[in-house]
């Protein structure tokens, strides 16, 4: 629900045109010809690029904001690696949501060959937990691109560990307690600062570990999504009280998704309860005047922002003629209640695995490409969380790398 950017532009040169017959002749003769493709590509080698990325990472200083006191210093390095594909190819791939293991990505890369070709495109994903925030950091390089674009793109995304469901709370209880949370605003504010500050720390150590490049941060924001009547109609199959169930850790996400929910936290730790929470968020938003803030933009599951904190008025509140906050209820034991007009889903659990985004449309399958449309997809990789090769066969009864899970057959 929080969101930051940061754009490297990494040392890089004009890609060339070879001469065409008549060019060359005429060059015989004096005649200048511009070969200049509109494109550029990089200088810096993979090696250097994969070690300055762990650099930067692990030297980035990370500290609460000042507004947000409730924590001490939270200390620095930021050394978790989930994955690192190159030519959508799983180079690494941390199945078990392992920390310090940066140094065992690098080893990977490193084997893998990684550093003795050149590559297209290549896709780093690391995670961090700092001052109550867990912040995803999703990298995607490009090896070529048009003269004047970032060759590198990193996503900040972050929630509040404080708004995630606690085990036995009832649906009533919950709500109240994300309600509350938005009754202060320095709370949010704080959580934004911080993750602003991590942003503008990690651009620090690549000025100073990727030498040459530029970098600039785009300020953190506030996004909370509007749920859409499927989405509600979906939240009759959360459990509460004694069936609370936590986020899970998704390492290999295998479709992709679109809009607002084309972010890496939604590829990596799915938690069911998201859509109810940003329901609560954007009712305090919409009927409570909470987070009047223009940092805050409550957007569609499309990604298209509705409304910022500081324009909301009452007119907002309807959607397609109907207000999403009241839609749900609550019933005498605090057990959720939705309403009958509310369409019913035709599976239980998380979408992206019924093939189904979180609007209720369709996924689509496919390889990652660098983020251009939000893929985050791994291939070849087997359930056991290891890259498989044809080496495997048909079978994977007898395979080293899986020990036979059936991943890569």
């Amino acid at each position: 629900m929080l969101k930051a950017k940061v754009f490297v532009d990494l040392p890089s040169q004009d890609i060339m045109r070879r001469k065409g017959p008549i060019e060359w002749v005429r060059s015989l003769f004096g005649a200048e010809f511009d070969l200049r493709t509109g494109k550029e590509e990089l200088t810096i080698s993979a090696f250097a690029l994969v070690q300055g990325l762990v650099d930067a990472f692990s030297t980035t200083r990370l500290t609460a904001s000042p507004k947000y006191s409730d924590f001490d210093k939270a200390g620095g390095g930021i050394v978790n690696a989930i994955s690192l594909l190159v030519d959508k190819r799983t180079v690494y791939l941390d199945a078990d949501d392992v920390d310090n293991d940066v140094d065992e990505m690098a080893e990977a890369a490193q084997a893998a060959g990684v550093f003795d070709r050149t590559f297209k495109e290549m896709h780093l994903v690391m995670t961090h937990k700092v001052a109550g925030l867990h912040v995803i950091f999703d990298v995607a390089i490009q090896n070529s691109v048009l003269v004047g674009e970032d060759e590198m793109e990193i996503i900040l995304s972050a929630r509040v560990e404080d708004l995630q469901i606690r085990p036995g709370e009832s649906a009533k209880d919950y709500g109240a307690r994300v309600k509350a949370f938005t009754t202060d605003p320095d709370a949010i504010e704080g959580h934004r600062l911080t993750l602003d500050g991590v942003a503008r720390s990690l651009a620090d150590r690549m000025r100073v570990s990727l030498v040459g490049s530029k970098v600039r941060v785009e300020v953190a924001r506030i996004e909370v999504i509007r749920p859409n009547q499927k989405q509600v109609g979906r939240m009759r199959s959360l459990g509460f009280k004694g069936d609370v169930k936590q986020p899970t850790y998704r390492p290999a996400p295998t479709r992709r998704r679109r809009g607002a929910y084309a972010d890496p936290f939604f590829y990596y730790y799915y938690d069911p309860y998201y859509d109810f929470m940003s329901l609560m968020l954007v009712s305090a938003i919409v009927h409570d005047m909470a987070w009047h803030s223009p940092m805050v933009h409550v957007v569609n599951p499309s990604g298209d922002t509705l409304f910022t904190g500081d324009t909301v008025d009452s007119s907002t509140a309807s959607m397609d003629g109907w207000d999403p906050a009241e839609a749900v209820g609550f019933d005498e034991s605090g057990d959720l209640q939705v309403d009958d007009s509310m369409p019913e889903a035709d599976f239980d659990g998380d979408p992206v695995e019924a093939g189904v985004d979180a609007d209720g449309s369709a996924l689509d399958d496919g390889g990652w490409d660098g983020g251009a449309d939000g893929g985050w997809h791994h291939d070849d990789v087997s359930s056991c969380g290891t890259s498989c090769s044809s080496s495997c066969g048909s079978s994977c009864a007898s395979c080293s790398s899986c020990g036979g899970c059936g991943g890569c057959g």
